[in-house]
């Protein structure tokens, strides 16, 4: 059964929970993301939560789509997690944990090196580092680790020693032989293990300071270095670290249980905090390795404990959907992928992911060539002891003539143990073979015991020093010549280097590319229906649309379907499993949709039968494409739902600042917000503009703002307002009045679901926040349109442009007439 089995929703909330469903009825109230009421639209299907009331749309909430079912006991996820223990990443930090973190070296590791050194973060990156020594393209990578904690032991001792030692002249001494010695280790052309990369700047102004004696040193001396080395760590290794299997394994290790004791109101993307309101949870990274985010305690001004961190539905729907902030926040499925458009960096992505494969499959080889290379050394030898032993089983003159030959054969295999591989050893049972020689010719000459054990101990040594330098992966592929030797004894020559291999390499996992988006830009979007872009599954035939091993059809091939087929899957079949009489349960309806990814893009695919006797979905996309998927396949493709949310980290990659670092850095550098008054530069706030002016503005909007339409037609330059605010202020937070109304400033619409083909008129996502002085324009603009209408329609507020829209571009191009006639008059009259 698929990961959305019944049961599975109940537990996690937030689901489709199957206890009590009805049909046909409208639930009262508004959704509390789109404020829209049940039903305005097909697929706007209203969900109400049976503990504290709140509701969603299904579509707005990221859920599963039922159509028109209400789930009497659907549970939000912020009511579900009431009394329930989450495990968290420790730390727990946005983007998961940095190299300085997974070394064991705090935030103030730079400078005094404070934070606790070593442990197991720092073994786990060594032997991964240890492991792939000969394909890292960081050849001084196990210096430059020694190097860094070095450098911060350096920090720490002269730090400890300055605080604690009245002599000063003792200390200063032992500062510079502490320095010294790191100097003449690391740093100087002569160094054992000099560090090749460090920029001149810094080994100049490290010397000058060093071989100064009129000044004394500072236990700042190599933090410069200590900086570079990270930095130079960070962009060779630290991505190859995290997709290794010793990251998780680290991080495994490091984790601990919180409780969530009460219904979370506190979204970490704004400033509200109190509220019944919708919520998801919010993790630091996406991935199997991702975890609810813990945000740290306070102490001052008040006591808080550390609690999980939870954000607004809207808040992350909105940053999801709005295009000058896709990529900042994003949804993820329970399994931790996310659907991104990535036409920029995709084939960089797919470049990195070539390198690595080329760079997996080199060392194999290479390990490879290596065993090869023993059994071409040992396997003859080895083969004549086995055929000396059976020669002399049986007869003491036998052992007595032949013991020699055994002599010579072990002193070869001695002079040459260094070509020895651990593969080889495993694979060719040495030890087993020389038990045997020492049993049968021990007694003809003790040299064979003592040439035996020197054998032995080499062997041991070989096997240590090399054992953690194979490839993760690595199977050795016997050679046929040996392969058939060890059958028949055969002295026929085999022609040419064919190989046996007992297992199959394990084939380079390749990486599926997203679609591109029409503007170029790099978007990640919540992975259930949220407008342009937001695809909302991608199952397991990655192959692509037209890869014959995923698909029935190809896109080249009539591939209609026929009546014959169509009879042979009647629509719910029998019900019965003609082999065992099982009554087979169809758990689909027909007219499911989903959408697919393929290679030729997305497709939406419906479920029109279903072979009871096969247990088998038909499933046509929109082209007459069809295929036929099992109930785990469909259960995968349906597992799109926003399950949680990731926020991207403000940190440097590969020695640059991400696009989205910068994006967040400058968001939260803008002034206080409007509503709250607080800033964000040092808080996991992000805070939107304004949207009047901007060119995502809903275009119904625009009409309304007069005097910005007259600053605009007069200033080319004119970019609109630029006031700052949060998603959830604008909705929630304390505003003025208005005729005793609260101006409404924040709209927002999911847009049109993508697995949807019906009939109903969508319109683009709209995501605009807007400052109280243009949300009254707004608002007043609206109620003088709508005058004589008890409520504006749908089509009023998100329709296509109206005929105003139209005469407010003739009366600006009136305008910019004017002001072009006065120019030339007032030239002429100079």
């Amino acid at each position: 059964m698929g990961k959305n089995d019944d049961d599975d929703e109940d537990d996690r909330g937030g689901g489709t929970g199957r206890g009590g469903i009805e049909s046909n009825i409208i639930i009262p109230g508004t959704c509390d993301i789109c404020t829209k009421p049940d039903g305005i639209l097909e697929k706007l299907n209203l969900q109400k939560c049976r503990e504290c009331g709140v509701c969603v749309h299904e579509v707005c909430y990221g859920m599963i789509d039922t159509g028109n079912s209400k789930d009497t006991d659907f549970v939000c996820h912020a009511c579900a997690a009431v009394g329930v223990e989450v495990e968290v990443n420790v730390p727990s930090v946005v983007g998961g944990p940095t190299l300085r973190d997974i070394l064991g070296v705090g935030g103030g590791g730079d400078g005094d090196g404070g934070g606790c050194v070593g442990g197991g973060g720092m073994s786990s990156f060594r032997e991964f580092v240890s492991s792939r020594r000969n394909g890292t393209g960081d050849k001084d990578a196990e210096g430059k680790i020694d190097f860094y904690f070095a450098s911060i032991d350096y920090s720490r001792n002269s730090r400890e020693e300055e605080e604690e030692d009245d002599n000063t002249a003792r200390v200063k001494s032992s500062m510079k032989s502490s320095a010294h010695r790191i100097y003449d280790a690391f740093i100087a052309k002569d160094a054992p293990r000099r560090i090749t990369d460090l920029s001149s700047s810094t080994v100049d102004a490290i010397e000058r300071k060093i071989f100064d004696d009129d000044r004394p040193l500072s236990r700042k001396l190599f933090d410069e270095a200590r900086r570079e080395v990270i930095s130079s760590l960070e962009r060779r290794l630290f991505e190859r670290y995290k997709k290794s299997s010793h990251y998780p394994s680290y991080l495994s290790t490091r984790r601990k249980i919180v409780r969530q004791d009460d219904r979370p109101t506190k979204c970490v993307l704004c400033s509200v905090s109190s509220g019944i309101h919708a919520m998801h949870p919010l993790y630091d990274m996406p991935g199997k390795e991702g975890r609810q985010l813990l945000l740290p305690g306070k102490t001052c001004p008040i006591k808080l404990d550390p609690q999980l961190a939870w954000v607004h539905t809207l808040c992350g729907m909105f940053l999801s959907a709005n295009k000058d902030h896709g990529g900042l926040v994003f949804g993820c499925k329970e399994n931790g992928e996310y659907e991104f458009v990535d036409s920029d960096d995709d084939d960089d992505d797919e470049d990195d992911d070539d390198e690595d494969d080329d760079l997996d499959r080199r060392l194999l080889e290479e390990e490879q060539d290596r065993f090869t290379r023993c059994e071409e050394v040992f396997k003859p030898l080895m083969d004549e002891l086995e055929t000396l032993k059976t020669m002399a089983r049986d007869s003491c003159d036998a052992k007595l003539a032949h013991v020699n030959d055994v002599l010579s054969r072990i002193e070869s295999m001695i002079k040459n143990v260094n070509l020895l591989t651990p593969p080889f050893i495993e694979n060719y049972d040495i030890g087993k073979l020389l038990r045997a020689i020492r049993e049968t010719f021990e007694a003809s000459d003790l040299r064979v015991k003592e040439y035996r054990k020197r054998l032995s101990k080499e062997m041991k040594r070989v096997y240590k020093e090399k054992k953690d330098k194979v490839p993760n992966g690595f199977v050795p592929v016997k050679s046929v010549l040996n392969f058939a030797r060890s059958l028949d004894h055969s002295n026929e020559e085999i022609e040419g280097s064919i190989r046996i291999p007992a297992d199959p390499l394990p084939p380079s996992a390749g990486k599926s590319q997203g679609p591109t988006q029409g503007d170029g830009s790099s978007l990640r979007r919540p992975s259930l229906p949220n407008g342009k872009g937001d695809l909302s599954s991608v199952g397991n035939g990655l192959g692509g649309k037209g890869d014959a091993e995923t698909c029935t059809n190809t896109r080249d091939t009539d591939t209609n379907v026929s009546n014959d087929t169509t009879n042979d899957m009647q629509e719910g079949g029998n019900g019965l499993d003609d082999a065992n009489g099982v009554e087979a349960v169809q758990k689909y309806k027909l007219g499911t949709t989903f959408s697919k990814r393929f290679k030729t893009g997305i497709y939406v695919g419906r479920v029109v039968s279903y072979d009871a006797t096969r247990r088998l979905y038909r499933v046509v996309y929109p082209d007459s494409d069809f295929e036929d998927l099992d109930e785990g396949e469909i259960s995968e493709l349906l597992l799109s739902c926003t399950a949680w949310f990731c926020m991207e980290p403000c940190r440097i990659v590969n020695g640059e600042e991400t696009k989205e670092s910068k994006r967040i850095r400058e968001l939260r550098d803008l002034p206080a917000c409007v509503v709250c008054n607080h800033q964000d530069k040092h808080s996991l706030r992000i805070p939107v503009q304004c949207t009047a002016g901007d060119k995502h503005e809903y275009k119904e909007f625009k009409q309304y703002h007069k005097k910005m339409i007259k600053d605009r037609a007069l200033n080319k330059k004119f970019v609109g307002c630029a006031r700052t605010i949060h998603i959830g202020c604008a909705r929630w937070g304390k505003r003025t009045k208005s005729n005793n109304k609260h101006p409404r400033m924040c709209y927002f619409f999911s847009g049109k679901p993508p697995t949807y083909i019906g009939n109903s008129d969508y319109t683009d996502p709209v995501a605009n926040c807007f400052c109280r002085e243009h949300a009254l324009e707004i608002q007043d603009g609206m109620s003088k349109v709508g005058k004589g209408h008890q409520n504006l329609t749908f089509d009023e507020i998100y329709g296509e442009e109206s005929d105003d829209s139209a005469k407010e571009a003739r009366r600006i191009a009136k305008l910019k007439k004017r002001k072009r006639i006065q120019t030339e008059s007032d030239e002429d009259s100079e």
